[in-house]
């Protein structure tokens, strides 16, 4: 038994969180192919015409099913094609690759360290992945108690 299910209504239900300028999270069912992932794009509507009524033609759009697999949504590689295997066969487990990545306005293609961390979504078919860079790892501390001191200047260039 299967059930169509709007793009839309999926992003509607889905809660969003940012994560960060080029962290991401996706989601893939059993065939591979992605419910989330900030690549899904769904496909143009479609203009359907019905029964003429009335010298009126009915006309109805609706939405494609996207079916996008995840080694199309993300530049393939081997890494990721052993990801999609370990997401699909229910797995947990992480990995930080190599990758070709598009900056956050879509606008340029560069290569930059990723982590990927995966696990299966309790009681359904599904694997949740979360992918982060580098920087991403990493983090500042400091603590509050610390006084910053500021320097002052008490010359100018101007005579």
């Amino acid at each position: 038994m299967g059930v169509d299910v709007s793009l839309n209504d999926i992003k509607r239900l889905t809660p969003r969180f940012t994560i960060s300028p080029n962290g991401y999270y996706f989601a893939i069912d059993p065939n591979g192919y992605v419910l989330l992932h900030p690549n899904l794009q769904p496909k143009k509507r479609i203009r359907n015409r019905h029964i003429r009524l009335n010298n009126k033609y009915a006309i109805t759009f609706h939405e494609e099913p996207v079916t996008l697999d995840f080694l199309d949504a993300e530049l393939e590689n081997a890494n990721k094609v052993e990801i999609r295997k370990q997401m699909i066969d229910g797995e947990t487990g992480a990995m930080t690759i190599d990758t070709l990545v598009k900056s956050y306005d879509e606008r340029y293609i560069d290569r930059g360290g990723r982590t990927y961390t995966w696990a299966p979504v309790n009681g359904t078919d599904y694997s949740l992945a979360l992918v982060l860079p580098e920087y991403g790892r990493h983090y500042l501390r400091a603590n509050l108690g610390d006084t910053i001191q500021q320097a002052k200047c008490e010359y100018t260039l101007m005579k």
